[in-house]
């Protein structure tokens, strides 16, 4: 897999492909979710991105939900710390470095769900600059 950088149309793609695999589809099965996820203070500016996890897959695409269960809010370093595995997100919540809108108990229903994601992210993360 090539290198690309943190937040990219690449890295989205990639993350999409990872979303799409037989681990992921078993860990997200019967999920349905929709996140909003706001970067600010980027080096283009504020970035805009939804997460899906519909049907046993995660997607992920550029751009606004017209109605996510959850929007959240994180400046770069912040979703950096929590991409890379430095920072939960729990922990940057609580910190109040990251703002949640919407209903969390959504998110906190597929916790166990989406931990088990995070494994299988290993190689896309292996694979990003964070640059």
């Amino acid at each position: 897999m090539a290198v690309v950088r943190y937040l990219s149309a690449e890295w989205l793609e990639g993350l999409s492909e990872v979303g799409s695999s037989d681990t992921v589809r078993q860990a997200l099965a019967g999920l349905q979710l929709t996140v909003q996820q706001v970067v600010t203070d980027g080096p283009e500016g504020d970035l805009r991105y939804v997460l899906r996890v519909a049907d046993g897959r995660l997607s992920a695409t550029a751009g606004d939900a017209p109605q996510p269960d959850v929007t959240i809010t994180a400046d770069r370093d912040t979703a950096k710390a929590v991409a890379t595995g430095e920072l939960s997100l729990p922990a940057a919540f609580m910190s109040g470095r990251v703002k949640v809108k919407g209903d969390p108990s959504v998110v906190v229903q597929g916790a166990a769900a989406l931990t088990a994601v995070a494994s299988a992210l290993a190689d896309l993360r292996a694979t990003t600059t964070y640059d």
